[in-house]
């Protein structure tokens, strides 16, 4: 997605940044013909995982493990095969027909705990 304008917010290509939030400022790097940059942060291959897992976990859809593996040419299911299975005999987790790693509702109550168990 790509943000424009005051304090606006992108991310291209693995690639996090942000735009001044100072008015004043943002209009002098214009003036200067300079990009009005506030953050600039590239993501690792390992920050990428992280932040697909924890992003698509917070989504009722989940994590399209089919998808992950396309991605990042890891099988999740494989990896954290023993994990997985541990948070879906605890109900914590469900993986639905179509391959979707879903957090359950007692799930979503624990989530910032799942998310440290599958990075």
């Amino acid at each position: 997605y790509l943000g424009l304008g005051v304090s606006a917010h992108s991310f291209v290509d693995n690639v996090r940044f942000s735009d001044v939030e100072d008015i004043s400022t943002y209009v002098k790097y214009l003036d200067e013909d300079k990009i009005p940059l506030e953050t600039y942060d590239e993501l690792t291959e390992d920050d990428a995982k992280e932040e697909t897992i924890m992003l698509s976990l917070r989504l009722k859809e989940g994590i399209d493990t089919k998808e992950y593996e396309k991605k990042f040419d890891e099988n999740l299911l494989l990896k954290k095969k023993d994990t997985i299975k541990e948070l879906i005999t605890n109900k914590f987790l469900v993986l639905d027909e179509s391959n979707h790693l879903r957090a359950t509702d007692s799930g979503f109550m624990v989530l910032d705990k799942i998310i440290s168990m599958l990075v």
